[in-house]
């Protein structure tokens, strides 16, 4: 049991690197709003038309008309942001990055208004109308890192590395059991060469 020293330390490492990453790794956070599609019944499937209107959010059209109330230049907000379709749903999610919270909700609120006015733009021909179901709120802590994350990954990776290193230990040759310890090698005879002394 003594040698168990050395994953029990392995581990206490990787908690104490688990902990450093969880405080000084750049924090990001995410904040979502969601885009309901209405359609008049018999005019297609509002789901699949949510589908397509999905795609549509991220086009150069809809960031070039977000980035003025977004604060933030089309290609920026084009790895800021991504949308997300419901299987069951006419919901479109979108959903902002960014290093502080205020510009992640500034970020999928401008998408989500630039997305409803273009695909309102084409209403009179397609019947579909695009409505703000729910605003992206500003999110009160990071998506990442998240620290119960970042210790069980640290915990982990040191137990790995740890039992690694001791069975290591015990196949090596260069780290032979101790006497009394158990599992340890007997005590061998010490051989002498030359005539036995004389017996009187």
């Amino acid at each position: 049991m003594r040698a168990w020293w050395i994953p029990a330390v392995c581990v206490l490492v990787g908690l104490l690197c688990g902990a450093g990453h969880a405080l000084l790794a750049d924090r990001e956070y995410a904040a979502r709003g969601q885009v309901a599609v209405a359609a008049p019944e018999g005019e297609g499937d509002p789901v699949a038309f949510a589908q397509a209107f999905v795609r549509m959010a991220t086009d150069d059209a809809v960031l070039r008309t977000a980035q003025t109330d977004a604060g933030v230049p089309a290609e920026d907000l084009r790895r800021r942001v991504r949308a997300a379709g419901s299987p069951d749903a006419p919901v479109i999610e979108i959903t902002g990055t960014a290093p502080g919270p205020e510009e992640a909700a500034r970020a999928a609120n401008a998408v989500a208004r630039a997305l409803i006015s273009r695909a309102n733009e084409a209403r009179d021909g397609t019947g579909v109308e695009l409505i703000e179901l729910a605003a992206a709120a500003v999110p009160t802590g990071p998506a990442t890192p998240v620290p119960g994350l970042s210790l069980a990954l640290g915990a982990c990776a040191g137990a790995v590395a740890g039992c690694a290193a001791h069975l290591a230990r015990r196949a090596s040759p260069l780290f032979p059991a101790l006497p009394g310890v158990p599992g340890s090698l007997p005590p061998q005879p010490l051989h002498t060469t030359g005539p036995a002394p004389f017996a009187g």
